[in-house]
């Protein structure tokens, strides 16, 4: 790819080679939630493997993919989520997690920040107590 000497020039090589900055990767349909606003809409569809998953990981890191968003439906209801999440960072993709954050719990904030080196984690905003969770996530995090 050569040499890159700004975020601009990182851009334009990465729109002339057609390599994708980030991938939205919807893991599931499930969700534990019927919000009204949601676009995602529970299906009976049968979910990716994990290996079929992989499978498709290796392929965006093959494509130069840099960021990968795991979203859904909710991605803490797959069971095998942090085991994707695992293989993801092992292929050193920046991970972005969308999640209502209402299944995290103690043990699950730890684990999602041991596993975000790097990375973003976005919830939904507007149940009471996210603000409280995230600040003591994030702050465990400092």
């Amino acid at each position: 790819m050569g040499k890159i000497d700004s975020f601009g020039s990182f851009i334009n090589k990465a729109a002339v080679n057609f390599f994708p900055l980030a991938c939205l990767f919807e893991l599931t349909y499930r969700c534990n939630l019927s919000c009204k606003h949601c676009y995602v809409v529970s299906k009976k569809t049968k979910e990716l493997s994990k290996l079929e998953v992989f499978a498709i990981l290796r392929q965006l890191k093959d494509m130069r993919c840099l960021n990968l968003i795991f979203s859904g439906g909710e991605i803490l209801t797959r069971k095998d989520f942090f085991a994707i999440a695992a293989y993801a960072r092992k292929l050193n993709f920046n991970i972005i997690l969308y999640t209502n954050g209402t299944l995290i719990d103690a043990k699950t904030a730890d684990k999602i920040r041991e596993m975000m080196a790097s990375g973003e984690f976005l919830g939904e905003g507007f149940y009471p107590y996210f603000n409280e969770m995230m600040s003591k996530w994030s702050n465990k995090n400092s």
